[in-house]
């Protein structure tokens, strides 16, 4: 993604006024309650349906828990003995829908498989490099026959930004706000899906965006249950749209 692309998203966020519980909740000093903040861009989105994150393609989720392969694009470069990426860490969720996390060290030529077995990758990110201070190469995080992605990190950006995710077993989500947008003056929709455990998708808002953006600070906040799947989808209408979006909330354990 270009800077002047990385600008104007930024400059499209707007400031935000939050009450004192949800502080802290972002500080991490809320007991029982997780902040959840996942952002995706898709900046070639086509006329069907596409999932947004770092590439243009539509989202496929595993169905059973698998180990990963992890690689880089440049693994000369994104390795322990070079300037680059040396090390991701992969945060996601096991077979029994728990969070797991787990740091891989990359190599050179790679990939690396994972020791832990994920059913969900919810997000991924460089933890440490080399002089360079960031990836020389796309990272991609595969399932174990290494045909499918389930995180990527473009060039450059030290994280996967993925518009999507899993409550986890034993929490439910409540998400506070979304957002999206579109840039390349291409008639888009952002799509906001959700997918309860054993269900299909459902389609709870379709937002249309041409050259601009949107914030919704929800009055009434959605709840989802443990198990259910959140994802943040877009279509250009003309295709080659560069489209954004999220959301914001808080996992809390369904105990409270």
């Amino acid at each position: 993604m270009s800077d002047s692309v990385r600008k104007r998203i930024l400059r499209g966020l707007p400031g935000l006024s939050l009450p004192r519980y949800e502080i802290d909740i972002a500080k991490g000093i809320v007991p029982g309650r997780v902040a959840v903040r996942r952002f995706g861009h898709n900046v070639d989105c086509g006329a069907t349906e596409e999932t947004i994150w770092g590439l243009s393609s539509l989202y496929v989720y595993l169905t059973t828990a698998e180990r990963l392969k992890v690689s880089s694009s440049a693994p000369a470069i994104d390795e322990p003995a070079s300037t680059g990426a040396w090390t991701v860490l992969i945060y996601g969720l096991n077979a029994n829908y728990r969070i797991i996390t787990e740091t891989v060290t990359l190599e050179n030529p790679g990939p690396v498989t994972t020791i832990q077995s994920f059913l969900r990758v919810c997000e991924v990110s460089v933890v440490t490099a080399g002089t360079g201070a960031k990836n020389a190469g796309n990272i991609s995080v595969n399932n174990n026959a290494n045909d499918n992605t389930l995180g990527y990190i473009p060039i450059g950006e030290n994280r996967g930004h993925m518009a999507m995710c899993t409550v986890p077993d034993g929490y439910r989500f409540i998400m506070l706000a979304r957002q999206g947008g579109e840039l390349a003056a291409k008639v888009s929709h952002i799509l906001f899906y959700t997918r309860v455990y054993g269900g299909v998708w459902e389609l709870h808002r379709d937002i249309t965006v041409k050259d601009s953006h949107f914030y919704v600070r929800m009055a009434m906040p959605w709840v989802l249950a443990a198990r259910t799947d959140l994802e943040v989808r877009a279509t250009a209408t003309a295709g080659a749209g560069i489209v954004f979006g999220g959301f914001a909330g808080f996992h809390e354990e369904t105990k409270y």
